[in-house]
Protein backbone atom coordinates (compact mmCIF):
# COMPACT_ATOMS: atom_id res chain seq x y z
CA UNK A 1 0.00 0.00 0.00
CA UNK A 2 0.73 3.53 -0.76
CA UNK A 3 1.54 5.79 2.17
CA UNK A 4 -1.22 5.85 4.76
CA UNK A 5 -2.61 9.25 5.24
CA UNK A 6 -2.45 10.04 9.24
CA UNK A 7 -5.62 12.96 9.26
CA UNK A 8 -8.51 12.05 6.72
CA UNK A 9 -10.88 14.97 5.27
CA UNK A 10 -8.59 17.42 8.03
CA UNK A 11 -10.61 15.84 10.94
CA UNK A 12 -10.46 12.15 11.26
CA UNK A 13 -6.48 11.11 12.96
CA UNK A 14 -5.79 7.18 12.37
CA UNK A 15 -5.18 4.73 15.09
CA UNK A 16 -4.69 1.49 14.90
CA UNK A 17 -5.75 -1.03 12.23
CA UNK A 18 -8.87 -3.05 12.79
CA UNK A 19 -8.39 -5.55 10.15
CA UNK A 20 -7.96 -6.25 6.52
CA UNK A 21 -9.32 -7.85 3.33
CA UNK A 22 -7.98 -8.49 0.31
CA UNK A 23 -7.72 -4.62 -0.69
CA UNK A 24 -8.90 -2.45 1.88
CA UNK A 25 -7.49 -1.99 4.99
CA UNK A 26 -9.63 -0.73 8.39
CA UNK A 27 -8.44 1.69 10.71
CA UNK A 28 -9.45 2.86 14.25
CA UNK A 29 -9.66 6.90 14.52
CA UNK A 30 -10.62 9.58 16.09
CA UNK A 31 -13.12 12.59 15.33
CA UNK A 32 -10.87 15.63 16.26
CA UNK A 33 -13.55 17.87 15.99
CA UNK A 34 -16.38 15.74 17.96
CA UNK A 35 -14.37 13.65 20.08
CA UNK A 36 -15.44 10.43 19.01
CA UNK A 37 -14.48 7.14 17.81
CA UNK A 38 -15.03 6.15 13.86
CA UNK A 39 -13.72 3.22 11.75
CA UNK A 40 -12.15 4.27 8.43
CA UNK A 41 -11.81 1.89 5.50
CA UNK A 42 -8.71 2.73 3.02
CA UNK A 43 -8.71 1.21 -0.48
CA UNK A 44 -5.78 2.47 -3.13
CA UNK A 45 -7.35 4.19 -5.83
CA UNK A 46 -5.44 2.01 -8.52
CA UNK A 47 -8.00 -0.69 -7.79
CA UNK A 48 -11.46 -0.94 -9.14
CA UNK A 49 -13.40 0.26 -5.88
CA UNK A 50 -16.96 -1.02 -4.94
CA UNK A 51 -16.27 1.31 -1.54
CA UNK A 52 -18.78 3.62 -3.19
CA UNK A 53 -21.35 1.35 -4.21
CA UNK A 54 -21.18 0.34 -0.52
CA UNK A 55 -21.37 4.02 0.55
CA UNK A 56 -24.79 3.98 -0.86
CA UNK A 57 -25.89 1.06 0.74
CA UNK A 58 -24.89 1.90 3.77
CA UNK A 59 -26.86 4.96 3.65
CA UNK A 60 -29.92 3.33 2.17
CA UNK A 61 -29.76 1.20 5.42
CA UNK A 62 -29.30 3.52 7.64
CA UNK A 63 -31.03 3.40 11.25
CA UNK A 64 -31.33 -0.38 11.29
CA UNK A 65 -29.60 -1.96 14.49
CA UNK A 66 -26.61 -3.43 13.56
CA UNK A 67 -25.72 -1.27 10.41
CA UNK A 68 -22.95 1.53 10.95
CA UNK A 69 -23.60 4.72 10.17
CA UNK A 70 -21.47 5.66 6.55
CA UNK A 71 -20.19 9.00 8.01
CA UNK A 72 -18.47 10.39 4.51
CA UNK A 73 -16.65 9.00 1.45
CA UNK A 74 -14.31 10.36 -1.06
CA UNK A 75 -10.40 10.04 -1.94
CA UNK A 76 -8.05 10.79 0.02
CA UNK A 77 -4.28 10.90 -0.66
CA UNK A 78 -4.02 7.40 -3.27
CA UNK A 79 -6.78 5.76 -1.47
CA UNK A 80 -10.92 5.53 -1.86
CA UNK A 81 -11.54 6.39 2.06
CA UNK A 82 -14.90 5.46 3.76
CA UNK A 83 -15.57 7.59 7.47
CA UNK A 84 -17.87 4.59 9.44
CA UNK A 85 -19.67 4.87 12.76
CA UNK A 86 -17.42 2.27 15.12
CA UNK A 87 -19.79 -0.59 16.27
CA UNK A 88 -18.51 -2.74 18.99
CA UNK A 89 -16.05 -5.75 18.09
CA UNK A 90 -16.25 -7.96 15.92
CA UNK A 91 -18.12 -11.27 16.02
CA UNK A 92 -14.64 -13.13 15.36
CA UNK A 93 -12.94 -10.84 18.49
CA UNK A 94 -16.08 -12.05 20.15
CA UNK A 95 -15.79 -15.71 19.51
CA UNK A 96 -11.90 -16.03 20.31
CA UNK A 97 -12.79 -13.78 23.49
CA UNK A 98 -14.63 -17.03 24.70
CA UNK A 99 -12.22 -19.53 23.91
CA UNK A 100 -13.35 -19.97 20.56
CA UNK A 101 -16.98 -21.55 21.71
CA UNK A 102 -20.50 -19.74 21.51
CA UNK A 103 -23.43 -21.24 24.23
CA UNK A 104 -26.89 -22.04 23.16
CA UNK A 105 -28.35 -18.40 24.06
CA UNK A 106 -25.44 -16.74 22.31
CA UNK A 107 -26.35 -18.75 18.97
CA UNK A 108 -30.11 -18.37 18.84
CA UNK A 109 -29.75 -14.49 20.10
CA UNK A 110 -27.04 -14.55 16.99
CA UNK A 111 -29.72 -16.74 14.71
CA UNK A 112 -32.56 -13.82 15.82
CA UNK A 113 -30.46 -10.93 15.05
CA UNK A 114 -29.33 -12.01 11.32
CA UNK A 115 -32.96 -12.89 10.70
CA UNK A 116 -34.25 -9.51 12.54
CA UNK A 117 -31.23 -8.23 10.13
CA UNK A 118 -32.58 -9.47 7.23
CA UNK A 119 -36.25 -8.62 7.42
CA UNK A 120 -35.17 -5.25 8.44
CA UNK A 121 -33.40 -5.08 4.63
CA UNK A 122 -36.13 -6.29 2.58
CA UNK A 123 -39.41 -4.34 4.16
CA UNK A 124 -37.71 -0.92 4.51
CA UNK A 125 -34.71 -1.25 1.82
CA UNK A 126 -35.40 -3.62 -0.40
CA UNK A 127 -31.91 -4.52 -0.81
CA UNK A 128 -31.76 -8.44 0.00
CA UNK A 129 -34.23 -9.86 -2.55
CA UNK A 130 -37.72 -9.26 -4.01
CA UNK A 131 -39.00 -13.04 -2.36
CA UNK A 132 -37.89 -12.96 1.47
CA UNK A 133 -39.74 -15.89 2.65
CA UNK A 134 -39.09 -18.57 5.64
CA UNK A 135 -38.05 -21.33 3.06
CA UNK A 136 -35.19 -19.74 2.22
CA UNK A 137 -34.22 -19.99 5.42
CA UNK A 138 -33.11 -24.03 6.65
CA UNK A 139 -31.20 -25.16 9.17
CA UNK A 140 -29.62 -28.56 9.71
CA UNK A 141 -32.27 -31.31 11.28
CA UNK A 142 -32.80 -34.41 12.11
CA UNK A 143 -30.59 -37.84 12.38
CA UNK A 144 -28.01 -36.90 9.38
CA UNK A 145 -27.27 -33.46 11.17
CA UNK A 146 -26.79 -34.43 14.16
CA UNK A 147 -24.10 -37.13 12.98
CA UNK A 148 -22.35 -34.65 11.75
Amino acid sequence: MDKVPTRVDGRFRLGDMLGSGLYTVVYHAQNIIKDNAVAIKLEPINHSSSMQREYRILKNLEGGIGIPCALWFDRESAYHTLVLDLLGPSLHHIFLAHNQKFNLDTVVNLGDQLVSWCVYCHRTRRSLTPSLQPLIFQHAAGSSATQQ
